[in-house]
């Protein structure tokens, strides 16, 4: 893989999960591109904001970010 390149793999809770991964990398200093393979078990693109969706393991992840 090219240098400043980052891959993630693997599988998060939720579709959001994914995206803030995602955006998270790319700001980091020294990766100008970000190859996404995250896989999620629940697609929550079709909540409104303020709707409960299901939690799990990842909500933990996300709290110590």
């Amino acid at each position: 893989m090219t240098e400043g390149v980052v891959a993630l793999h693997g599988r998060t809770e939720r579709k959001s999960e994914t995206e803030v991964a995602v955006a998270m990398t790319r700001r980091t200093d020294g990766v100008v591109d970000v190859v996404n393979q995250l896989t999620h078990r629940f697609d929550d693109s079709g909540f409104q904001n303020g709707t409960r969706v299901p939690s799990g393991v990842a909500d933990d992840w996300l709290r110590r970010l």
